[in-house]
């Protein structure tokens, strides 16, 4: 009777273990989501730079956000600036 119990023991913690391990696989077998462009559209704010320790604001500039890809993102914004610092137009590609 001993040997029963050991062995249903042991076989009551094989099937914990194995039920345990089963339940720890990797779940990410969904598509990644296409965040990209879900947040691809046009945005007013606020722009602050900060060079060699001056912070600058620009208030009101408009972003244009377009989605490359469904998880990067290209940032366009028009020039800024006062004429001797002038920003051109910038655009930052490939942000994600």
């Amino acid at each position: 009777m001993k040997k029963f119990k050991q062995f249903a023991t042991l076989i009551l913690l094989s099937v914990m273990f194995v039920t345990a391990a089963a339940s720890c696989s990797d779940d990410d077998d969904d598509p990644a989501a296409a965040a990209a462009k879900e947040i691809a559209g046009t945005y007013n704010g606020n722009l602050t730079c900060t060079v060699m320790g001056s912070e600058s604001v620009f208030e009101d500039r408009t972003f244009v956000v377009t989605a490359t890809s469904d998880s990067e993102v290209s940032v366009k914004t028009d020039a800024f600036g006062e004429a001797q610092k002038k920003s051109p137009p910038s655009k930052w590609r490939e942000w994600g």
